[in-house]
């Protein structure tokens, strides 16, 4: 195959390898000093070129250049395509509050249509139908806790940069098993619709645990929203290279057709992501990949045909070499909202309206 008729013209770095090795660099990744001199491994992070699936997408940094990186097989080989990342632009403000409205105006039309029903009614004790308006009205209540959750998350993140507010060791593993239970029984789920395992035992990890718990929610929460009803989500735990890795992998047939960058982008949710209550508002993977990196870790997004999509988070063990910085000055909160249960908080559009009912959520 003659790559060069494939990629010689396109402005963007491009660079193929095979078994590891790069054999091909398109003009625009030659004349890109830190991408014409590295080799594979220096530009694709370890663990996600050591088992390429068929397509995925990941960040890289090579000498302080940070890209968003698009991977595809293609005759045995693996295409990357390079795509420097975006600096912030002010501009953008206007559609922070576009998210904003976006995640608030679906809970917010659910509160008024519950409650204007509960009006309706001449008596509300002991009537069913009343119970189940309540139930709704709080879900929708439970949705706008989530979404104003995320604003004070991307005002948290930025404020605390790459330093971790609170510091201790715990069992990773445990976290994973034990919040993977009761998500399952918060959903409702049968059995099998929400797995988790490990290779390893008990390992312990060093770093925020209240932030790991929020970013596994997120990964769950975005499994079963933009997958078709009835999708498998599998959680699981491994080591590799020194390093902690946490997957989350669904069976709902891979990338959406019009997926891009945007997946990772703050308040863009890329063109074919649909949830199940509607377009997302593009924040859950942006706060998983500000929270891996706040841990010295990262991200992978994968797809394989016909099998599912997962995204792998990768981050460091812990070890007495590493460095740890406490976020210094005020730190804006980052909990849910006036006490609220967390996992009915952050997965309110997937759990079922009777969860909240006073039984299961006071």
């Amino acid at each position: 195959m003659q790559l060069s008729s494939l990629f010689e013209v396109l402005s963007e770095p491009v660079v193929a390898a095979r078994g590891g090795e790069i054999i091909y660099r398109n003009a625009a990744a030659r004349q890109t000093p830190v991408l014409a001199r590295r080799g594979l491994a220096d530009l694709i992070p370890e663990y996600a070129a050591s088992d390429p699936p068929e397509a995925f997408l990941t960040e890289t940094c090579v000498e302080g250049e940070r890209y968003m990186v698009s991977c595809a097989l293609l005759d045995e080989m693996t295409v990357c395509t390079f795509t420097p990342e975006r600096p912030a632009n002010p501009a953008d403000a206007s559609d922070i509050v576009a998210s904003a409205a976006a995640s608030l105006r679906g809970p917010l039309a659910l509160l008024k249509l519950a409650s204007d029903r509960m009006l309706e009614q001449d008596g509300l004790c002991g009537v069913k139908e009343s119970s189940e308006y309540a139930c709704a009205m709080r879900r929708g209540i439970f949705g706008m806790a989530r979404a104003l959750n995320h604003l004070d998350a991307f005002v948290f993140l930025a404020e605390s940069g790459s330093a971790l507010p609170e510091r201790a060791y715990f069992d990773i593993v445990r976290v994973c098993r034990d919040l993977t239970r009761d998500v399952a029984l918060a959903l409702d789920l049968s059995d099998g619709r929400l797995t988790f395992s490990s290779a390893a035992g008990a390992s312990a990890f060093y770093g925020d645990k209240r932030l790991i718990e929020r970013m596994l929610l997120c990964l769950i929460g975005n499994a079963f929203a933009f997958t078709p009803e009835g999708t498998s989500v599998h959680l699981s735990v491994g080591k590799a290279g020194g390093r902690t890795l946490i997957s989350v992998a669904d069976d709902g047939g891979g990338f959406p057709e019009g997926a891009g960058y945007d997946v990772w982008a703050r308040y863009r949710a890329g063109d074919g992501f649909q949830s199940s209550a509607g377009r997302g508002a593009g924040m859950g993977l942006s706060v998983v990949q500000s929270i891996a990196r706040m841990h010295g870790g990262g991200a992978v997004l994968e797809s394989r045909a016909g099998v599912g999509a997962s995204v792998l988070v990768s981050l460091p063990s812990p070890g007495p070499e590493r460095k740890y910085r406490a976020a210094g000055g005020h730190r804006p909160e980052y909990s849910p909202a006036d006490g609220m249960d967390e996992i009915l908080t952050e997965l309110a559009e997937l759990v079922p309206p009777e969860k909240f009912s006073a039984k299961y959520s006071d």
